[in-house]
């Protein structure tokens, strides 16, 4: 009985961290939890030619298609780790909902849909049997770097929504929602 009230409370207490987390973070538990397991077997099966990336910003922010970067990050299972940044280019600019809160209506949003560069679809092709071969057993992250190539003058910071879509005929899934981007303060005169 006692062993039962014990288990109980550590479920309950790793549920409550977990929405604490989620509640903190920008980047859904349903992202951690995916890439949680994500090794070499599944980047065996990842064309880099179906890669997106899709951006969202508020109005008045454009998305500096030409600087972006997909990151991977490929953890070894002896600790160390590989990071490899691929370069994107703009396949399509769009609108699309972004909620802003809880309890705040849907915003459309400028957007952008980037693909992988040529040059980095044939890098990750070229180093993909390599990192296979020699790390099974590691994990892998994904992330994002991009800049603005117009952003509103007076802006101290930005929201952002970032997608991944790894495969042509999979859906989309969050790498950061509503996240915030705070901007150095620019000296005066």
């Amino acid at each position: 009985m006692d062993r039962t009230i014990e288990g109980r409370s550590r479920i309950s207490a790793l549920l409550l961290c977990v929405l604490w987390l989620q509640a903190c973070s920008t980047v859904p538990v349903s992202t951690m939890l995916r890439f949680a397991g994500f090794g070499a077997e599944d980047f065996a099966r990842l064309d880099p030619a179906q890669l997106r990336v899709r951006i969202s910003v508020p109005e008045g922010f454009e998305v500096d298609a030409s600087k972006a970067r997909l990151t991977l990050k490929m953890d070894r299972p002896d600790g160390s780790s590989r990071d490899i940044a691929m370069g994107l280019e703009l396949l399509e600019r769009s609108r699309m909902p972004r909620s802003t809160g809880f309890f705040s209506a849907d915003r459309a949003m400028p957007t952008q849909i980037l693909r992988l560069t040529p040059e980095s679809v044939e890098q990750l092709r070229s180093i993909r049997q390599d990192l296979i071969k020699r790390e099974r057993g590691g994990g892998a992250t994904f992330g994002i770097q991009f800049g603005f190539s117009k952003r509103p003058p007076d802006a101290r910071s930005a929201q952002f929504w970032v997608d991944l879509k790894l495969k042509a005929d999979q859906d989309w899934f969050a790498l950061f929602e509503n996240a915030t981007l705070q901007f150095g303060l620019r000296p005066s005169g």
